[in-house]
């Protein structure tokens, strides 16, 4: 049974509002808003300019458009090097983290992801100027697996992306190593000259790729792009297409390139010499059919990234594998100098191609004696058999004179040597 309720006695008391609370409240209030004030003056007034060209940097993005290097064909046109896929990490510093925590915990998770040591990729790292919009290369050569782990992460990390570029090839092995040489990493003194250049371009080191690297390398294209703070591209504002390099074709035959590079380094070893060279000439106009130099090196083991103790070996290696011995070499002449010595003779008319000279196994000039490679000397020698079988005593004698004889003399070999070309250089398109 429900008894009728009724309303409960009101005891509340009215109090009426301090005159100092209002006070403090009203103080705290304008001092709030005077902070604010300040705040915003500084910001809007003192920073505004900075603060524009920052959040321009945060939104917008420069991605570079990697050109394909060119090929570099045999004389029949077939490919002596080859460009394959590269999956580069780069990292746009002024879209990463200002702390300088969050950016190293950002690279530990890449590191991670990819199951590579953070320390490789802080060597990048390091040279970061966090005002740029220019992509810089902190991990290379990934594989398709590590690529896509990042790709399905780019959101979460906002300043990195992956690159797809191509990097060299090399499947002949040590025997065209001085001839194509490598590309690398562009130097400090590359960029320097080259305002255009990218940190995460390749240009030509040694030999062909080094020589034509302008040709063989194109122009990179480029893309700015608007990116949401998520990193989710929002609108190209601008683009520029790659122009890929051009091609070379060689006068080089690959087979006979391999079988002279094969028979100089089985000399080598089996005289035990530190090297060895040997060029093949087409003589009806001079271009190279082979160009050996022993000992070679691997050409992927520069562009697929050597470390430091790597290269010191090589560097250090008391063959001098990076010598090119074939053009850089320095070598007494050997025979190859008599039809010199003799050219020089005749028309200086020391010598008739009548006139004879005895060979008897060599010529004594104070305590040294010099050998004819035939024991017991040639015999009386006339130019046609001094020519045909080498005979030392004979262009000893033409060259050098003896009490009997009168010779070329130094200054008028070192004269015919000029007229034969033999202080000039090359001109040989390799470095």
């Amino acid at each position: 049974m429900i008894e009728e309720l009724s309303p409960a006695t009101d005891r509340s008391v009215e109090l009426a509002p301090s005159p100092i609370k209002f006070k403090l409240f009203g103080i705290l209030l304008l001092l709030s808003l005077a902070i604010l004030a300040i705040r915003s003056f500084h910001l809007q007034i003192v920073q505004g300019a900075e603060r524009l060209d920052q959040a321009e940097y945060n939104r917008i993005r420069l991605e570079r458009i990697p050109a394909m290097r060119g090929l570099i064909l045999d004389r029949k046109g077939q490919p002596l090097v080859e460009n394959i896929p590269n999956f580069i990490i780069t990292a746009t510093p002024n879209g990463l983290p200002k702390s300088e925590t969050e950016r190293l915990e950002l690279l530990q998770k890449l590191a991670d992801l990819i199951e590579r040591p953070q320390a490789e990729l802080l060597g990048e790292y390091s040279q970061f100027d966090l005002r740029s919009n220019r992509p810089i290369p902190i991990a290379e050569l990934l594989n398709e697996t590590q690529a896509l782990k990042i790709i399905t992460s780019l959101e979460a990390w906002p300043g990195i992306n992956i690159e797809i570029d191509s990097i060299r090839s090399y499947s002949s092995g040590n025997n065209f190593s001085h001839l194509l040489g490598y590309v690398g990493k562009v130097s400090a003194n590359d960029l320097q000259q080259h305002p255009d250049f990218s940190r995460l371009d390749l240009v030509g080191k040694t030999g062909l790729e080094a020589y034509y690297d302008y040709k063989l390398r194109g122009r990179n294209g480029y893309r700015e792009v608007e990116r949401d703070q998520l990193n989710r591209e929002k609108r190209v504002i601008a683009s520029q297409a790659p122009v890929a390099g051009l091609s070379l074709t060689t006068s080089i035959d690959p087979n006979l390139q391999r079988i002279l590079s094969n028979s100089i380094d089985q000399i080598v070893k089996d005289y035990g010499a530190t090297g060895g060279a040997a060029v093949a000439l087409d003589p009806r106009d001079g271009s190279i059919l082979a160009l050996v130099s022993s000992p070679g090196y691997d050409l992927n083991s520069f562009t697929r990234g050597l470390d430091q103790a790597q290269y010191e070996a090589l560097l250090n290696d008391q063959r001098k594998p990076f010598l090119n011995r074939s053009i850089s070499g320095e070598y007494p002449s050997g025979s190859t100098i008599k039809p010199l010595i003799a050219a020089a003779a005749l028309q200086e008319k020391i010598i008739t191609p009548q006139g004879t000279i005895l060979s008897q196994g060599g010529i004594a000039i104070d305590r040294w004696f010099f050998p004819d490679w035939k024991s017991g000397g040639h015999g009386l020698t006339n130019l046609k058999k001094a020519l045909s079988e080498s005979v030392n005593t004979y262009f000893y004698t033409i060259g050098g004179g003896d009490e009997d004889f009168t010779g070329l003399g130094i200054d008028r070999i070192n004269e015919y040597a000029k007229q034969f070309g033999l202080n000039q250089t090359l001109n040989i398109d390799i470095p």
